[in-house]
């Protein structure tokens, strides 16, 4: 006898993590990271990849890749509006 598993449908399951209240302060705090075009310290970039890290679930190092650093900014900015208009 084999039994079936009994999974939620696709649309239930919320893959990415709402972010942190500590994790929306620093984005409000540092606003121009994400708005404006300039070299990160390496302690804002270790921060930037561990939030990338924690909405999206997936395990990402910090990296001085200019495309990275967009596509991690692009990313927080997403999950930072959207948790924002659901509050």
């Amino acid at each position: 006898m084999q039994q079936s598993l009994q999974l939620p449908p696709i649309s239930s399951i919320n893959i990415f993590n709402n972010m942190k209240p500590e994790h929306k302060q620093w984005v409000t705090d540092n606003m121009l990271i994400f708005t404006t075009s300039r070299r990160l310290t390496p302690q804002e970039s270790t921060m930037l990849f561990q939030i990338v890290s924690d909405v999206t679930n997936t395990p990402t190092k910090p990296t001085g890749c200019g495309r990275c650093v967009t596509t991690a900014k692009q990313n927080i900015m997403y999950h930072y509006d959207k948790d924002r208009n659901n509050n």
